[in-house]
């Protein structure tokens, strides 16, 4: 979280690879639009926009800028989803079989 505001010369590569906590789903680096952003009137699609070129154009993060932003993690989240309901799908028409 709001990686766009860490101090130069640090970075959160080692949280985002799961080196110091690891997740079983692992982290997704976002950037959100600030308040001065939102103040300013910038859009959604051009703040999504700012977040892809903020992993994509940063040192440390673009060798993983394919793995980060909220795109990535809605599409990710999408997909988690739909497996859970075709899993649930699955137990709900067993159960109808079997009464």
């Amino acid at each position: 979280t709001k990686l766009d505001l860490e101090d130069k010369g640090t970075n959160s590569m080692d949280v985002l690879l799961g080196k110091i906590y690891p997740l079983k789903l692992g982290y997704i680096g976002v950037v959100n639009r600030s308040q001065q952003d939102i103040n300013d009137g910038v859009d959604v699609k051009k703040s999504l926009q700012k977040e892809k070129e903020f992993f994509e154009n940063h040192p440390m993060y673009c060798s993983i800028a394919d793995r980060m932003g909220t795109e990535y993690m809605v599409n990710r989240l999408h997909k988690l989803l739909l497996l859970h309901i075709l899993l649930l799908q699955n137990c709900i028409n067993t159960n109808i079989l079997m009464h």
